[in-house]
């Protein structure tokens, strides 16, 4: 299985708390295993002939508390050309 795109839909990732955070885990196994992550809230979501679009955000990722998290390029994405959407918000 070569690289895969996977667009995370949560609480601010800024924010998570990296010992007990179950999305910040797993989207961290992911990396670890060569993936890409984008981020977004879903405040960026728009539909746009019938595809579902977000501004996203390449993140990278480490285990290192208050700096758990590096922002890289914002990018619009047709959420369908993503290999994998995973979406964890608190309610």
């Amino acid at each position: 299985m070569g690289e895969l795109s996977i667009a995370l839909q949560m609480d601010p990732i800024d924010q998570l708390n990296i010992d007990s955070d179950t999305t910040f885990c797993l989207a961290l196994c992911a990396q670890e295993r060569g993936h890409r992550l984008y981020y977004y809230h879903p405040d960026s979501l728009y539909l746009e002939d019938g595809h579902v679009k977000a501004i996203t955000t390449e993140v990278t990722l480490q285990r290192q508390k208050d700096n758990h998290v590096i922002f890289g390029k914002k990018t619009l994405h047709s959420l369908n050309k993503i290999d994998v959407v995973l979406m964890r918000q608190d309610p």
